[in-house]
């Protein structure tokens, strides 16, 4: 399982900063990580690279559609790793969050997801 989750990384690292749909590289993601599941099934190094990516693609990515999809993607797995028991850290998210909110440019939507995720509401 680990081959096929770093072959997604990567080939989700390479196309990080497309402007055509992502949903599907995120989409194999996600259905990786849900929510509910309390079991760990990937290393720590493997981990901290899907969270990295997923926040490179939120604020890099130049398509709104796919930020909002890594958005989503995030908050599952975010879920997924407090259940582990998992740290993430979440600097990076918090200067973002802090950037777009003190320029009024933060949907609520990605308010919300981004609030509940930093602030563990």
């Amino acid at each position: 399982m680990e081959f096929n989750i770093l072959d997604k990384l990567k080939s989700l690292k390479e196309n990080s900063l497309n402007t055509g749909s992502l949903f599907e590289e995120l989409g194999g993601i996600s259905d990786l990580f849900s929510p509910y599941l309390t079991e760990k099934i990937f290393e720590n190094e493997i981990l901290t690279n899907i969270w990295n990516i997923l926040i490179y693609i939120y604020i890099h990515n130049p398509n709104k559609e796919n930020r909002l999809e890594a958005l989503s993607v995030m908050y599952d797995f975010y879920i997924y790793t407090v259940n582990i028991g998992f740290s993430v850290d979440k600097k990076e998210l918090n200067e973002q969050y802090l950037k777009l909110h003190g320029n009024h440019e933060l949907d609520q939507e990605s308010k919300e997801i981004l609030e509940e995720i930093l602030f563990d509401i």
